[in-house]
């Protein structure tokens, strides 16, 4: 509950990922949509509890291949969530620049373009960044066109996803935003 009023007080939405089912109703008050991780992509029990709660969804493919995204895409379109979000992702950490596979991005666009989606509901596309490069994610947002974008964040280093290499300090990633906002950078 702090980190979600902290969040709304500042203008943000707030989610946080259930690793467990009861999680999903004890995380509805507080959060603005749920966020599932790559590897809970084929826990479909779990995408069904969080699509019939009202929120937006937000999932990452991490190792899962286009049919495997799709059965997990076609049984959150079974229940009433009207908002999902579908995120390329490399689950190394970190990810080499050259292991991102930004291409894949628009393999999951071209995915959902062939659905048949009823009338109402959005399925965007994102990217859940593990290389913390900036230049990757300047092609993610120019390049690619992304609605959504991930990333790691530790607040003073100390974390030991930040010692793994995966995470971004605060600093890093404000500098990113300014650049991408102000129009600074351009892919190149």
């Amino acid at each position: 509950p702090e980190l979600a009023n902290l969040s709304h007080s500042l203008g943000l939405t707030f989610s946080c990922t259930p690793f467990y089912l009861e999680a999903v109703d004890i995380l509805k008050p507080y959060v603005d949509f749920y966020k599932i991780a790559s590897y809970e992509l084929l826990w479909l029990d779990l995408f069904k509890k969080c699509a019939t709660r009202g929120k937006p969804i937000v999932f990452s493919t991490g190792m899962a291949t286009i049919e495997e995204t799709l059965i997990t895409l076609e049984c959150i379109l079974k229940t009433e969530c009207k908002d999902i979000t579908i995120l390329h992702c490399n689950s190394a950490y970190p990810t080499p620049v050259k292991d991102a596979n930004l291409s894949g991005i628009q393999t999951l666009r071209k995915m959902v373009d062939t659905l048949k989606i009823q009338k109402g509901i959005n399925v965007k596309i994102g990217y859940s960044d593990h290389t913390v490069s900036p230049a990757v994610i300047y092609r993610v947002v120019h390049k690619y066109d992304v609605d959504f974008i991930e990333f790691h964040i530790d607040l003073d280093g100390k974390g030991e996803e930040y010692q793994a290499g995966h995470c971004w300090l605060p600093c890093q990633i404000s500098e990113v935003i300014t650049n991408i906002n102000s129009g600074l950078v351009a892919d190149g």
